[in-house]
């Protein structure tokens, strides 16, 4: 599983929000220090707050159709450089499921891939 928190603070809006994603994932393991992986998963962004110079202040209640469900695929690695340290590597695909926003642009489109780099130490 996957969660990420997101503060964003540009020139006229402020925001924040929380993305949850559960993954499945089949790991093949190459060598002693290489595997690499097939992995799917669907994800959920929500708001908690929004605030731009154009308009009011919104809170969860009034971004609730801001929520937003995406399909995500591709595949990553992990290369082990010792027992516990590894690099950490996963390219995927968004595919964006529903949103009560999007539903009403059906030109709005927010599909695209996504490429996550990390180093980690395992225990």
């Amino acid at each position: 599983m996957h969660s990420t928190g997101l503060y964003i603070d540009m020139d006229n809006w402020d925001g924040y929000g929380l993305n949850i994603t559960l993954y499945g994932k089949y790991p093949f393991q190459m060598n002693r220090q290489l595997t690499l992986y097939p992995l799917a998963g669907l994800g959920y962004d929500m708001m908690f707050y929004n605030k731009n110079e154009y308009g009011p202040e919104d809170t969860r209640k009034g971004l609730e159709g801001k929520d937003t469900l995406y399909l995500r695929i591709g595949g990553g690695l992990n290369y082990y450089f010792s027992e516990h340290l590894r690099f950490n590597a996963k390219l995927l695909y968004n595919i964006h499921l529903y949103s009560e926003v999007a539903a009403d642009f059906d030109e709005y489109s927010v599909h695209g891939p996504g490429l996550s780099l990390g180093v980690s130490y395992v225990f």
